[in-house]
């Protein structure tokens, strides 16, 4: 069985990021990374789903 390529390195949020609450931007501190963690496995998970569906045949 061959894998599929990889094209964007894995990323496994940690139960603490996915937990996260959705604060008004007027709560959060200037450097509060969630945004930017979402936005990046958003980005993961995006070309995940895409990989996956080119390796098992389903477009």
């Amino acid at each position: 069985m061959s894998h599929p390529p990889q094209e964007s390195p894995g990323f496994i949020p940690g139960e603490d990021v996915k937990s996260d609450p959705l604060l008004p931007p007027e709560l959060l501190p200037d450097d509060w990374p969630a945004r930017a963690i979402r936005e990046q496995y958003d980005a993961y998970e995006r070309s995940y789903r895409r990989v996956l569906r080119q390796w098992i045949g389903v477009q």
